[in-house]
């Protein structure tokens, strides 16, 4: 029920970011706006964060913040000083002026919406700023509604829409985040295999629309996913079983969607999985790290590539990506 929950609210902000995306374009006259465009918007200070997509990658993701530099260190000074501080002076003004200690926690409610509102600005700023000064994290941001500003008109400050040369075409990416569940058909839950019928429609959309040559996923071995699928499912109490009806495991081990999409057109679409050898003891950042690289490693020998992965690492391959020179786009499926 939770995952539900968490999967409907992620939606809506996924659609919140989809209308931001589309509201610029359309003040844009039907496409992007360029960098030396938001540029312009940015000296001007008209441009408008997304602060919910702003305050999850900026503090969220490592990636992002080096991205952002040089505010990546006053991005680690202002949370470890600010809960220093909403620790401490509730603590000191019981001290100094003899208060009761029940203003402690009273306190704590007080500053903390406060010093929320405090990272939430510093988020935003660092963020405009570290697109400003980064071309490749703005085309990475931009796609994915961080930010809004209006169209200036021609010889108001505004810079003419830079036309793309030959030697400046770049590799492209585009970022599936997902839930793993709906990567392979590990199992017949009729919701998940309609899910999944989706997932496989837009995968094969993607690489006919993209000219797609490689695709990159955080699969693991087929195996290895299998047996620790069976072994949650052991887990489960003898008599509760039949309340899991219908929800059981396939009975062997089953390859994702996007490897068979690749081995069908073996030739013309290579696979990778990216997915580091015992990911399960890294810490998120670590997985992130290692998938990046494995991407980097991949991209030297073809120029579109589709990166299928969990949720939590979407943004921050983005961002890595994007750091590297790679024009990224990413969504959320569902």
């Amino acid at each position: 029920m939770e995952r539900d929950e968490e999967q409907a609210i992620a939606a809506q902000f996924e659609r919140l970011d989809s209308i931001i995306v589309e509201d610029l374009t359309e003040m844009w006259g039907g496409r992007m706006p360029t960098w030396e465009e938001f540029r312009s918007s940015h000296s001007r200070g008209i441009v408008r964060v997304n602060r919910d997509l702003a305050y999850k990658s900026f503090y969220g993701n490592a990636a992002v913040r080096k991205a952002c530099a040089p505010r990546f260190g006053f991005g680690f000074a202002v949370p470890v000083g600010g809960a220093l501080a909403i620790f401490a002076i509730p603590i000191l003004a019981c001290f100094v002026l003899k208060l009761s200690y029940w203003f402690v926690p009273l306190g704590w409610l007080v500053i903390s919406p406060l010093f929320y509102k405090l990272l939430e600005r510093e988020a935003c700023r660092g963020l405009e700023t570290g697109a400003a000064r980064n071309e490749n994290l703005y085309e990475t941001l931009v796609r994915q509604g961080a930010f809004l500003f209006p169209r200036q008109e021609q010889g108001d400050g505004a810079v003419a829409p830079r036309k793309m040369t030959g030697a400046e075409e770049k590799v492209a990416a585009f970022i599936i985040g997902t839930g793993h569940e709906y990567q392979r058909h590990q199992d017949k839950i009729p919701e998940r295999e309609q899910m999944r019928a989706e997932f496989e429609g837009f995968v094969r959309s993607l690489i006919e629309k993209r000219g797609i040559s490689l695709i990159a996923e955080e699969a693991g071995c087929d195996v290895e996913v299998w047996k620790a699928l069976k072994k949650d499912e052991e887990q489960i109490p003898p008599e509760l079983r039949a309340l899991f009806a219908g929800t059981e495991t396939v009975s062997q081990p089953v390859s994702t969607i996007a490897k068979h999409i690749a081995h069908e057109r073996h030739g013309t679409i290579a696979y990778v999985d990216m997915r580091a050898p015992h990911a399960e003891k890294m810490t998120i950042e670590q997985r992130n790290q290692a998938m990046a690289a494995k991407i980097t490693q991949a991209l030297q020998h073809h120029q579109s590539v589709l990166v299928i992965c969990g949720e939590r690492h979407r943004i921050a391959l983005s961002a890595a990506l994007a750091a590297i020179g790679v024009a990224v786009e990413s969504r959320c499926f569902p």
